[in-house]
């Protein structure tokens, strides 16, 4: 347990940072005098889940000889997976957005709390709207399908198509789910189609699945692993050779990444931030010292590459063009925010586990607190079911001092509610990954990414209204009481 002192500390740093923060702004690919750089095509091309030691040893032992060329006309970044689960979902999520999970709503790969990535947010929108649609070609060709666009959630309501609001910015389409001996000439065909669309530039993702795919079915570091990252390096060499053959490679930028490594020695990567960045941009390599570039970075350096003025992006990206140096206070603030273990605190005040709530009045307070040094976002859900985002600051009663603390109410409507058993579920998030050592006696915390919630179930009740038979009842009764009277008006004039 950490001291007082130390809880003080921290927080004077991170107000410190905030601060400065605020007097960062977001660089753009212009000069002095507004006047643009060059344009430049791009292509991002993932090699999903391939661990950063591996293919640093592999370098040196002069096995990817195209990743190699590349870097050396350009660099080799450090990056790590700082805020959401290594899973594939969120990390190429954040990948193409640039920003962090609680904005796209993206944890895990069975965590995620909306339909789509909101609308304008991905890269192939970002580019589309800065040059145009008649002067950018966009293509996403992908190793996997799943979960990368048709995600299987762990609750029932959480189906999503997270590029849904971005396809009509995407010219080629293809999560294809199929090996790169497939996937890699669909790639080059793509460069094809986008010369015959006549258009000036190419902005495109690229990704290849062989080492997620292999490190689960023969684990990290075996000949199958080792020889999948090859496979990436052979493609990505095919498509430098496609783009030099078009004659414009020496016009493209090229940002090779991984969304997450793998646990050494296992099939799995329940916490396996180190990735990395490889690029011929030259100006990236002025990071290859930082310790704590970020996989939200890639987003930014790639749009900045391109061209675009990130300054006009909003809302404004989470990360920072790594063309520029990265500042000094967003690496403390992210080693601070990484090193975090200690997990937040939850609780639902009102109403209590197991209490019954009758429908007399029309709707019931949910009330609940959060607490943790680095809280961030807290989540709502009722019967699987998001209900509300609470973000530092935004929404809700939120506290900083020592640490950060939320205190919110929320007004359920209860009045088309079925009768019986809810489930009342908030979760709460710090801004790390909360990396859990074996000893925390958390149990199965690390496997799926669940994060620290607190739960209670509910019964509604009816109560059934006498209103209408009351009004039944007084009909009736004056039916009969006329029926009465009319029979005996029908004597009293017979007897006349």
């Amino acid at each position: 347990m950490r001291v007082h002192l130390f809880r003080m500390r921290s927080f004077l740093i991170l107000a410190l940072a905030y601060l400065m923060l605020l007097q960062i702004p977001l660089v753009s690919a212009y000069d002095d005098d507004g006047v643009h750089d060059e344009v430049h095509n791009v292509i991002i091309i993932g090699w999903d889940g391939a661990l950063r030691d591996d293919v640093y040893q592999m370098l040196n032992r002069g096995e990817l000889p195209n990743l190699k060329a590349l870097i050396d006309e350009g660099g080799l970044v450090n990056i790590t997976v700082i805020d959401h689960h290594t899973d594939t979902m969120p990390g190429w999520a954040q990948v193409l957005t640039g920003y962090r999970w609680w904005r796209i709503g993206i944890y895990s790969n069975k965590i995620f709390f909306h339909f789509a990535i909101p609308d304008g947010y991905t890269v192939f929108e970002r580019v589309k709207a800065y040059f145009g649609n008649e002067r950018v070609y966009t293509a996403m060709i992908t190793g996997k399908e799943r979960p990368i666009v048709q995600p299987k959630a762990a609750l029932p309501n959480q189906t999503g198509f997270p590029y849904h609001n971005a396809l009509p910015e995407i010219d080629e389409f293809y999560p294809m789910g199929a090996p790169a001996n497939e996937t890699g000439p669909k790639m080059l065909q793509a460069l094809d189609n986008w010369r015959k669309s006549g258009r000036e530039f190419f902005f495109g993702f690229f990704q290849f699945r062989e080492p997620d795919t292999e490190g689960h079915a023969y684990g990290e570091g075996s000949s199958e692993y080792l020889e999948a990252i090859r496979t990436c390096d052979l493609w990505t060499g095919r498509i430098i050779n496609k783009l030099k053959s078009m004659g414009v490679y020496n016009n493209t930028f090229i940002y090779v990444t991984t969304d997450h490594g793998f646990n050494r020695g296992t099939n799995r990567h329940r916490n396996a931030p180190w990735s990395w960045l490889a690029t011929n941009d030259p100006r990236v390599k002025r990071n290859e010292d930082k310790s704590w570039c970020d996989l939200v970075d890639i987003a930014p350096t790639a749009l900045y590459g391109m061209g675009v003025n990130l300054s006009e992006i909003n809302p404004p990206l989470d990360g920072y063009p790594l063309q520029e140096d990265l500042p000094r206070v967003i690496e403390w603030y992210r080693k601070i925010i990484f090193e975090d273990s200690e997990l937040p605190t939850v609780s639902i005040t009102y109403p209590e586990d197991g209490a019954v709530i009758t429908t007399e009045k029309p709707t019931v307070n949910i009330e609940f607190s959060a607490s943790d040094e680095n809280l961030i976002v807290v989540v709502l859900v009722i019967d699987d079911e998001l209900k509300e985002i609470y973000e530092l600051c935004k929404k809700g009663n939120w506290t900083q001092n020592a640490i950060t603390e939320l205190d919110a109410s929320y007004e359920w409507n209860i009045q088309d509610v079925f009768e019986g058993t809810h489930t009342i579920t908030v979760y709460a998030f710090d801004e790390g990954p909360n990396p859990l050592p074996p000893e925390s006696g958390l149990g199965e915390w690390p496997k799926e990414g669940i994060p620290v919630k607190s739960q209670i179930t509910v019964t509604i009740k009816r109560i059934r209204s006498i209103q209408p038979l009351l009004t039944i009842i007084v009909v009736l009764t004056i039916m009969a009481v006329a029926c009465l009277v009319s029979y005996f008006l029908v004597k009293l004039v017979k007897k006349r």
